[in-house]
């Protein structure tokens, strides 16, 4: 759905106005995803065999101090390949594994090892309970996904996402995209039927073979940006001010603007073609991209 510059503008203004997040006291029964193990190809070796294993910070802290640090060396060596320009990023991603979330909430952790155990890639979550319209709702933040270079073509990314939204199920699930690969992986998960059961926005629909953008309709900004508050209190270490200029800097199509990646490369473009649908969006360099998958209702967007 296109909108004015004028009408975005209000529309956003409207659903932000007095808003106030009040959490109910209800806490959710929550699931956990189980460990798993996956058969990858990476590049042109054969088929081994990647372990994933499955926790909670709760859980990490209640380990003795030596299989803490270990851990947390083992992400730094991680996140230093995958976030190679980005000091400060790795510090704080890291950080994240040993703290606890926000109430009504869990913190889930993956881990993906290869068969001598070395990690090769991990993701981290924030699961709980959000509030709309006096409804309590199960909402995800998906906080990291970080992949080794040599490994980001054999299909874990995705296995990670498809795994968060078909075992855990949750009724909306927001994650930040700061580049054009990783926005076209989570949009593909529904657009190729890895996932089923959801909306996802952005995206390109075709119609009379032509291109048609699909974002947030206007009828959910208000719902996307109340219950994106919520979940991204974890994220933003219960920091107010940080939520705020989170929202601050969210525009109706729910891009975020001058988030600062520091790309040494252009995020949005590729071989020096530029991505058809960040220029739809409107997206520069310094942008990132909030994709929120809404759980469909009785065959339809709920």
């Amino acid at each position: 759905m296109k909108f004015g510059e004028v009408t975005q503008r209000r529309l956003l203004k409207n659903c932000l106005k007095g808003k106030k997040v009040t959490q109910v006291p209800e806490k959710l029964n929550l699931k956990c995803i189980k460990d798993f193990e996956l058969n990858l190809s990476v590049a042109d070796a054969p088929a081994t065999t990647i372990r994933a294993e499955a926790m909670t910070t709760a859980d990490i802290l209640q380990w003795p101090d030596k299989a803490r640090e270990k851990l947390k060396s083992e992400l730094e060596e991680l996140l230093v390949r995958v976030f190679e320009d980005m000091p400060e990023e790795q510090k704080q991603f890291a950080a994240y594994y040993f703290k606890k979330p926000e109430k009504l909430f869990q913190r889930q952790v993956i881990l993906f090892r290869d068969h001598c155990g070395k990690l090769v890639a991990t993701t981290i979550l924030d699961q709980g309970s959000v509030q709309y319209n006096f409804r309590t709702l199960q909402g995800i933040h998906m906080m990291v996904r970080a992949v080794l270079p040599e490994y980001q073509s054999s299909g874990i990314g995705k296995t990670i996402a498809a795994k968060m939204l078909m075992e855990l199920q949750p009724d909306v699930l927001f994650t930040t995209c700061a580049q054009s690969s990783s926005l076209h992986s989570w949009i593909q998960l529904v657009q190729k039927g890895v996932v089923t059961g959801f909306e996802v926005y952005p995206r390109f629909e075709e119609n009379g073979g032509a291109k048609q953008l699909v974002t947030v309709p206007f009828t959910d900004i208000d719902f996307a940006v109340t219950t994106f508050k919520q979940v991204y209190i974890g994220f933003a270490d219960g920091q107010q001010d940080w939520i705020d200029n989170a929202i601050r800097n969210l525009t109706v199509l729910m891009t975020r603007k001058n988030i600062h990646m520091p790309y040494v490369f252009h995020p949005w473009e590729k071989n020096g073609r530029k991505d058809e649908l960040a220029a739809a969006l409107g997206i520069s360099r310094d942008d990132g991209m909030l994709v929120m998958f809404k759980k469909k209702t009785n065959g339809h967007n709920g």
